[in-house]
């Protein structure tokens, strides 16, 4: 949720903090990551709230530390391809970061972290349809903006 790859060590760090000593709160009958993902969920909203962002950074700066060792390009590559891949990845991250923090959060949950609709239901502490409403409300959000940014719209996204 948080690009900048300092703030998100931090809110990590912090969220492992909050957690430790919360335990005693910890209601065991749920999931312990549920739990901890509910508690970084609150800390990058906090951490959006107080910074009263109305965009985020869209490059993620890497430092030397965390820099990805990139293979070269292969002959067969076309460049062309190559490129428009690229770009619309970069267009489907701009459009992801651009949407509302309710809307952002259960799209990742949900499709980077791989969660089902119940744990994200668990996580976020909302009902099951509610989920599904702000995933579906989600997609469609980023269908209008990618279609009118002229990128085609992968329709097996849900």
């Amino acid at each position: 949720m948080v690009p900048d790859s300092e703030e998100a060590r931090d809110l990590a760090q912090e969220t492992f903090i909050r957690a430790f000593r919360s335990l005693g709160q910890f209601d065991q009958s749920r999931k312990f990551s549920s739990w901890l993902f509910r508690i970084a969920n609150n800390l990058c909203i906090d951490y959006y709230r107080r910074r009263k962002l109305s965009t985020v950074p869209l490059v993620r700066q890497a430092d030397g530390e965390d820099e990805e060792v990139r293979d070269l390009p292969s002959p067969d590559v076309d460049p062309a391809v190559e490129f428009a891949d690229r770009e619309r990845s970069r267009r489907l991250l701009t459009a992801v970061q651009s949407l509302p923090p309710a809307y952002r959060v259960v799209l990742l949950l949900r499709h980077q972290e791989d969660r089902s609709y119940g744990e994200i239901a668990e996580i976020l502490e909302l009902p099951l349809g509610t989920i599904k409403a702000r995933i579906h409300r989600a997609h469609r959000l980023l269908k209008d903006k990618l279609t009118r940014q002229g990128v085609d719209w992968i329709p097996d996204a849900e």
